[in-house]
């Protein structure tokens, strides 16, 4: 018995023999741990050496960009001709250049372009001194924090300016036409008229450019502009929330999946624009505004106002207008093919020859309104009210008639005058 005791392990030998296997593990795994801290450390300082000579290696860039365009400017002056061989030898500097720096450093390039004119001018017709036509200037921004910047008569025409970030510029004049803006941010931009900042009546100039501009999923949320040109722009999918532009031209431009809740034009044209599937909630179009030929195919209109806007051979296919207040507006020839407009209330529209197949008119109000040789077909008009209509020469059935609430002072499609 004593020597099965005295054979038997005691648990000092348990201990020994568990030290005995964990002492080598603790020492690989701490071993193991070091050289990935060393190894991370290494990586670290390997990461800040390439950043730093990376650094460098793009301010050796600047310096050299800044040399050049010091000895063109010293032989030729700041306004060398725009087609001279300085002016090219300058454009093709930039773009070399941009593409080899940080966007930190293009706002750098770009303020000092600015600030000697070289991409400025003096009327809208002028080319500024250099151009940046594919000129890189993604994810550049000009956004300053508690201050507003100021840009006066900025061309950038044709330049590639992706996420670009204009909020809370002021533009005194600007030219983005041709100019790549995917991403690109002015909300809270504004600009004003030329005679405000150069003292002279400039009230029939456009102040700021977007002609052919690609501005797909741009931000313009609460922005305030007058005489601005979208013609031809593609504006799919931008963000227009609280868009305010009076006097702007968005003739040809395609604005499908626009935002544009509680937007405000006003004294604009619309014309040929397609605004499918965009969101025009709560939204004042007036005085003036002209839509010809526009797209509005499934568009949401509701709660929305028109005053004096024309809307001929424009297409409200499959949209929702309810609760729209429509006033001195003309719709000839328009197609309202299975749109809603329920609870719309009219004042001297004009619908002539429009086409209103399977359009939702309940609980509408018409007042002064003239249909001749409009097409109600199948249409629905209960409890619509029109007041002092005429309904001469139109496409309607008298189940149609009979289902308004009323018809006080109507011309009927017979030619008798409802008392």
């Amino acid at each position: 018995m004593q020597a099965d005791r005295k054979n038997k392990p005691t648990c000092f030998d348990w201990i020994q023999l568990l030290l005995t296997f964990c002492v080598p593990v603790a020492i690989v795994v701490y071993t193991i741990l070091e050289n990935n801290r060393d190894l991370a450390i290494s990586t670290q300082h390997r990461n800040q050496d390439l950043s730093i000579a990376d650094g460098q290696q793009q301010d050796t860039v600047l310096r050299e960009y800044k040399k050049t365009l010091s000895r063109l400017v010293e032989k030729h002056g700041l306004f060398f001709n725009y087609s001279s061989s300085a002016s090219l030898i300058a454009r093709s500097s930039t773009t070399v250049a941009l593409n080899q720096i940080d966007p930190a450093r293009r706002k750098f390039l770009l303020s000092l372009l600015y600030d000697a004119k070289l991409i400025t001018y003096d009327l809208p017709t002028d080319p500024s001194v250099i151009s940046l036509d594919y000129a890189n200037f993604t994810d550049i921004c000009l956004f300053i924090k508690f201050i507003n910047p100021v840009y006066i008569h900025l061309n950038v025409e044709g330049a590639i300016m992706i996420r670009a970030d204009f909020r809370n510029v002021t533009l005194h004049g600007a030219k983005f036409n041709k100019a790549i803006l995917h991403y690109a941010d002015f909300s809270f931009s504004n600009n004003v008229k030329f005679y405000d900042v150069l003292g002279f009546d400039g009230s029939n100039d456009i102040t700021l450019f977007f002609r052919n501009s690609d501005i797909t999923s741009a931000k313009f949320l609460h922005v305030k502009y007058e005489r601005v040109s979208f013609e031809h722009a593609l504006l799919r999918n931008a963000d227009m929330k609280s868009f305010a532009c009076v006097s702007c031209n968005f003739s040809f431009s395609f604005m499908g999946r626009t935002n544009l809740i509680n937007a405000v034009i006003e004294d604009s044209l619309m014309d040929f624009v397609d605004l499918s599937d965009s969101n025009l909630y709560r939204s004042r179009f007036g005085e003036n505004i002209d839509f010809h030929s526009t797209i509005l195919f499934r568009v949401n209109g509701t709660y929305t106002s028109f005053t004096h806007c024309q809307f001929t051979l424009t297409a409200f296919g499959s949209a929702i207008f309810d609760y729209t207040k429509m006033e001195d507006s003309t719709f000839f020839n328009a197609n309202f093919i299975e749109a809603s407009i329920q609870y719309g209330v009219f004042t001297r529209a004009n619908f002539t020859q429009a086409n209103l197949f399977a359009s939702d008119w309940r609980n509408v109000r018409c007042e002064k309104c003239i249909f001749y040789r409009a097409n109600f077909t199948d249409a629905n008009l209960l409890n619509a009210i029109f007041i002092d209509s005429d309904f001469q020469d139109v496409f309607i059935t008298k189940e149609q008639l009979r289902q308004t609430a009323s018809l006080k002072g109507s011309i009927l499609p017979n030619g008798t005058l409802v008392n």
